[in-house]
């Protein structure tokens, strides 16, 4: 099952309104959905090689939380079945999960040897820290550019959503404050902003981070055309649009949605999954650290510095989902095709009942005439 637009209409359709506040949905996000964990599980073999490794993972500020299992001792269920799935790999080895909140059961996303390289890779990335980066800083979200190698096809992508941002910072406009919203942060502009990252597939120092995102789902590896990837709020993966599906309609309908009002507080009730990004959200946007230049968008090996320049990054202006069977419910063309022909099946069906009632009142007015006139 590819994931497409995770069922963002439906999702609009369904979220409750009792809890409705003015806060854009990215903004509210960022400020107030913590990262939700991945779980590393690590089958050890001598615990004081492995400890050290572990601690430099919590310590890396990524959004995950490990446990180690020590193969000598008797395992329990959950640690024996994880690694009856792995084949005897070498120790130590580390089995990461995506989280269970988003997901709705437990899915592997990535598996490998606990090393330190491996560890680094898996926490960060250049990518994900200029995302991060402009997140912070308040960007609406950052379309990530997962590029299929095709240098025409992903400058077509990239310059569409260059277009594409341009024109909805230009159009879509913040919802006006209401004295009963929730305080946000002033260091940090509330604006409409839209930004590309073009992630290179060959790009070794990216490996893992995109291995985390295509194990999403059983067909994205298959797909070889580009993926545009929307983040927002604290490193939040709303959908993923693959070739057939990256359309300037998809596109706003996404911008659309993530400046709107925040209509539902509760995150698990939202759309999307945490990527796993080493990060501070709450940092100042003043601070030094978030100060530093941003690295420009990661482009193809076989792309010019001064093509990467101009169309691998989108401009910016002022002023700005229940859990499915996969992480997200998916919506395309076929949903929007199917509502419309359920509200045609509906309109027929009260076209008939209604004849149905008045042919009825007609034939007991009939009766009644008749009736009267015997008498």
């Amino acid at each position: 099952m590819i994931l497409l637009l995770a069922g963002l209409l439906s999702g609009l359709l369904t979220l409750p309104q009792a809890s409705a506040c003015n806060v854009p949905v990215f903004r509210y996000a960022l400020e107030r959905w913590p990262a939700d964990a991945y779980r590393v599980v690590v089958h050890r073999g001598a615990p004081a090689s492995v400890e050290p490794l572990l601690k430099a993972m919590e310590k890396s500020g990524a959004n995950v939380e490990s446990r180690a299992v020590d193969l000598a001792d008797p395992l329990d269920a959950s640690a024996e079945a994880i690694w009856k799935t792995q084949n005897n790999p070498p120790l130590p080895w580390m089995v990461v999960f995506y989280p269970a909140q988003s997901m709705g059961t437990e899915r592997i996303a990535w598996a490998g040897a606990l090393t330190s390289e491996n560890i680094g890779v898996l926490t960060n990335s250049p990518s994900r820290k200029t995302i991060a980066q402009r997140l912070m800083r308040g960007d609406s979200a950052v379309w990530m550019l997962l590029e299929s190698g095709d240098k025409v096809q992903d400058d077509r992508v990239a310059a569409m959503l260059d277009e594409t941002s341009r024109k909805m910072e230009k159009d879509l406009a913040l919802p006006q404050p209401d004295a009963n919203d929730p305080k946000i942060n002033d260091d940090v502009p509330l604006k409409v902003a839209f930004s590309t990252c073009r992630i290179s597939r060959g790009n070794a120092s990216e490996r893992l981070f995109i291995e985390t995102v295509l194990h999403l789902d059983d067909d994205l590896k298959s797909q070889t055309g580009p993926m545009v990837i929307p983040v927002f709020g604290r490193g939040r993966l709303l959908s993923i649009l693959t070739e057939k599906t990256i359309t300037q309609n998809s596109l706003e309908q996404i911008g659309e949605f993530l400046v709107g009002p925040c209509s539902c507080e509760v995150k698990a009730q939202n759309r999307g999954m945490d990527l796993l990004i080493a990060a501070n959200w709450d940092e100042s946007p003043t601070s030094p650290a978030m100060n530093a230049p941003v690295m420009p968008p990661l482009v193809g090996m076989s792309q010019s510095a001064a093509t990467s320049n101009t169309a691998s990054t989108a401009g910016t202006g002022t002023i700005a989902p229940s859990p499915p069977a996969s992480p997200f419910v998916r919506l395309n063309y076929a949903l929007g095709t199917g509502l419309i022909i359920l509200a045609a099946g509906v309109g027929i069906l009260w076209f008939f009942l209604g004849n149905t009632m008045k042919q009825r009142r007609k034939a007991g007015a009939d009766n009644k005439t008749d009736n009267n006139k015997k008498l």
